[in-house]
């Protein structure tokens, strides 16, 4: 009798703990000018390829746009390869979605995409080449590092961090809902 009085007295315990938090939500709004600090962090980025090509990716400048719920930037790219005397170095434009790691609360830049390459004397056969190593150092460095945390310790916070409602870019923050 008194395992099943403390059976019954646990099931109810979670049940209103359950109806408690269930409808409790979590807006959090991260600004531009948080994510430029955090995306500035990660950079400069270099890689060597084959000991040959260098790639350095320096002096991140992120944009938030309404209609493709991504995160933009774009960033001085160099190289220490000139062709025809002239040194190759440009301008990257990327792009990445946000993806949420509920175990560690935080957010990532993922599925990165070098939009375009431009620089003086840059044909767009080197430029493609450029974008084809661009391409896997963004991926390498920024997929490693979090771009914003989720703070809180309350027993809501705690159980809402484990549950990504939505994620809504738009021209001035990303706007993320969580809860259960």
């Amino acid at each position: 009798m008194k395992k099943f009085l403390i059976g019954f007295v646990f099931i109810a315990l979670v049940v209103v703990g359950f109806l408690f938090i269930r409808n409790h939500t979590y807006a959090i709004t991260i600004t531009q000018q948080e994510l430029q600090q955090k995306l500035s962090a990660s950079f400069p980025m270099e890689k060597t390829y084959m000991g040959l090509l260098s790639v350095k990716l320096s002096n991140p400048q992120l944009t938030l746009q309404n209609d493709t719920n991504r995160v933009q930037f774009q960033s001085d790219i160099s190289t220490n390869v000139s062709w025809n005397g002239q040194s190759v170095n440009g301008t990257a434009q990327l792009s990445s979605s946000l993806r949420y790691d509920p175990t560690l609360a935080q957010f990532f830049l993922d599925d990165f995409k070098v939009e375009k390459i431009t620089g003086v004397g840059l044909s767009d056969d080197k430029a493609a080449k450029l974008k084809e190593a661009a391409g896997p150092l963004v991926q390498e460095y920024l997929k490693r590092y979090p771009i914003y945390t989720i703070e809180g310790t309350d027993l809501k916070m705690r159980a809402a961090k484990l549950l990504l409602k939505d994620v809504k870019v738009n021209s001035q923050a990303v706007h993320v809902i969580m809860g259960l």
